[in-house]
């Protein structure tokens, strides 16, 4: 009888354990589904305020970029609103001894493309820096790849023609200057919403 006893004590605990376990992991797939919200409305937000997308270009699109800027060994390559820095880990592929600094205001992508630049063993020369990229200096860069939002674009340019130094090649995806005539249009013909065209200046 205390056999049967312990055998049903026994089975009882582990059925309370087990359920407990259970609602613990259901606990912890809430959590984790509430923080991707929280981090999409995040970045949704953000998006909003400036201007930048956290979403990567087309494969097709990022090689005709690097086209377009010509990057060779002594450039100096900036994205502005870089994500998770793929753009820049593709042109370091190709050009492994230029410099390249990505600036996005996200803190989500920040990590993202530190968490990229460390899984794509990519050297020393890129670099990521989080802040606004109203107030990042400008000065340096001798190419600069952009993906942002009219709005933003509207308040880079008179930056860009303050800062840049003469012969700075820009190439923008996607939303042209309104108030800029670019040297070159490029159609990458891709089959997406997004990266379809490329729009070249130089300052």
């Amino acid at each position: 009888m205390s056999t049967s006893v312990t055998l049903l004590q026994g089975y009882v605990y582990s059925t309370i354990i087990l359920g407990l376990s259970y609602m613990l992991y259901l606990s912890s797939q809430l959590l984790l589904a509430i923080l991707v919200l929280l981090v999409i409305y995040w970045e949704l937000l953000l998006f909003r305020a400036k201007g930048a997308p956290f979403i990567t270009s087309p494969k097709s699109t990022r090689d005709n970029a690097f086209s377009l800027l010509k990057i060779d060994e002594s450039s100096v390559v900036y994205d502005l609103g870089c994500g998770n820095a793929q753009t820049l880990v593709d042109f370091y592929r190709l050009v492994p001894e230029a410099n390249y600094l990505g600036v996005d205001q996200s803190p989500f992508a920040y990590f993202a493309s530190k968490i990229n630049i460390f899984a794509s063993q990519a050297g020393k020369n890129i670099r990521i820096n989080q802040g606004d990229l109203i107030k990042t200096n400008l000065s340096k860069a001798t190419h600069i790849y952009i993906w942002l939002s009219p709005q933003m674009m509207r308040h880079l340019l008179p930056k860009f023609k303050k800062e840049l130094h003469k012969g700075t090649k820009v190439v923008s995806c996607d939303y042209p200057f309104l108030d800029t005539k670019p040297a070159k249009v490029f159609d990458c013909q891709t089959k997406g919403v997004f990266g379809k065209r490329l729009y070249l200046y130089r300052f």
